[in-house]
């Protein structure tokens, strides 16, 4: 007559020999090799309260522990062999922690296939003004973007040759809002394949603080902090600028240099504060006297210049 014991010893995997109240009677090498007092214990209450039918594999959960068992079980001469086949971390668990880390995120994640939409979190919804993440899926992303990434745009459909989860550099990104207004991201993207699918993985997080920072910061480098004109660098460029553009239309420009006579002695008499008055009461006069088209600036002290686009010397 076959013996639990005899039989459980000539398998290669973890098995065990319990009674009908489940208390252990013996085990294999296997078992005592693999198997932890921890898990032996958490198997054992889990059998308690699963019902487990003859050679039907059954998933339990390890208490206490990220894992999970597949074990089964038949009985013979009034006891039952348990087999376990795998213990393993239980992926449930990290996926979901995953899939709620991604979820959470303060960063928009989306995934889109050609453009699009397959997924994306709570925070790209945010970005581009939707009150819920689903409502983006299926609707096409390159029309969130604005004309000015027709590049981006082009690259949807084009990575057919990139390698498996390859990064792509960081670009900025002007989103289009659902509202319409603008919304500036740094995006990061990278292409991958499941299932024999290839889609593309956008991370964005949203710079609108910095881009205004960086906006004020270059204002303040081209802006004369007294009067608010244009200052030397901002002048230097703009003319730059404008040389190459009448040679390419051919048409002429005219430059003015001006300084103002006396302003020493207003400084002297009546003080810098005066002065500074006086500096900016004159730029207000000049702004208002000139056509759109033309820009002024302050060089430093009493000196300021003047672009006049679109004139000779004898229209200035």
């Amino acid at each position: 007559m076959l013996n639990a014991k005899d039989i459980i010893q000539n398998l290669n995997f973890p098995a065990v020999v319990v009674d009908k109240q489940l208390k252990l009677m013996c085990t294999n090498s296997a078992y005592e090799e693999q198997i932890s007092q921890q898990t032996e214990f958490s198997l054992l209450s889990e059998l308690k309260k699963e019902k487990i039918q003859p050679f039907s594999p059954k998933e339990l959960q390890v208490q206490g522990s990220n894992q999970i068992a597949t074990v089964s079980m038949t009985e013979l001469n009034g006891a039952f062999i348990l087999f376990i086949h795998k213990v393993a971390p239980d992926l449930r668990k990290t996926a979901n922690a995953f899939f709620s880390i991604v979820e959470n995120s303060p960063n928009g994640i989306l995934v889109h296939k050609n453009g699009e939409v397959l997924y994306a979190n709570k925070q790209m919804a945010n970005l581009l003004g939707f009150s819920c993440a689903t409502d983006l899926i299926g609707l096409n992303f390159s029309q969130h973007m604005t004309n000015q990434d027709q590049i981006l745009k082009d690259s949807f459909d084009a990575h057919e040759d990139k390698d498996f989860f390859e990064w792509e550099k960081h670009s900025r990104i002007c989103l289009l809002r659902k509202d319409g207004t603008s919304q500036w991201v740094d995006a990061l993207s990278c292409y991958y394949e499941i299932k024999g699918q290839k889609a593309t993985l956008l991370h964005m997080r949203d710079i609108t603080e910095q881009i205004t920072l960086e906006s004020r910061l270059e204002k303040l480098a081209k802006q004369d902090a007294l009067t608010g004109l244009p200052n030397r660098l901002y002048i230097t460029e703009y003319l730059e600028k404008t040389i190459k553009l009448a040679n390419t239309l051919n048409y002429e420009a005219s430059l003015l240099f001006i300084d103002l006579n006396g302003f020493k002695k207003v400084n002297d008499e009546l003080g810098h504060h005066a002065g500074d008055e006086f500096i900016k009461a004159i730029a207000q006069r000049f702004k208002s006297v000139l056509r759109s088209e033309d820009v002024i600036g302050r060089l430093g002290g009493d000196e300021f210049v003047v672009v006049l686009n679109k004139t000779n010397k004898d229209l200035a």
